[in-house]
């Protein structure tokens, strides 16, 4: 165990020999006192390969880096929750990470349903599904639905309704 720059750290060998000798940084929540051989050895594993992707084929690894703990497969890095630790996480719930990683980027705001122009402007209104759930983009403003409404469920006459109510 030595004490660097950054922190406690662990290292393989004493650095005399050739090239550098392996190490690894304490991870956040680790004392210096706990750590004991094979909790280094584990550590000195990082990344660690967790396993193929079951889609496509590719290597999963878990690892630290700059921003905390994240897995890793085919340049798509996922964050590790606070449950989750790097040392014990599996492959099926990094695969799990990943996937949710994956549908977050493909939250954009997507089109629900088209209604048409508005009755009295012709501005366009349409029912949207964005970061913050679904919401009516009439022209360039943007009113949130209600909890209670179902997207599907909204029609012109609804959407006049709302957009009234909001001032616009």
């Amino acid at each position: 165990m030595l004490n660097g720059r950054y922190g406690p750290y662990v290292q393989v060998g004493d650095g005399e020999g050739e090239g550098k000798p392996d190490r690894a940084s304490l991870l956040k929540d680790m004392k210096p006192e706990d750590v004991d051989l094979e909790l280094a050895l584990r550590l000195l594993e990082l990344p660690r390969p967790l396993g193929d992707h079951p889609e496509t084929g590719k290597v999963i690894k878990a690892g630290v880096g700059r921003y905390g703990p994240f897995v890793v497969h085919d340049g798509t890095f996922a964050s590790l929750r606070k449950n989750d630790h790097v040392l014990d996480i599996e492959l099926d719930r990094a695969v799990e990470l990943l996937e949710q990683k994956k549908n977050k980027k493909s939250r954009k705001s997507n089109v629900i349903k088209e209604l048409g122009d508005h009755p009295e402007n012709g501005k366009k209104v349409r029912v949207m599904t964005g970061r913050y759930g679904p919401y009516i983009k009439y022209g360039k403003t943007n009113i949130s639905l209600p909890d209670d409404f179902d997207p599907e469920e909204v029609n012109m006459d609804v959407a006049v309704q709302l957009i009234i109510e909001k001032g616009k």
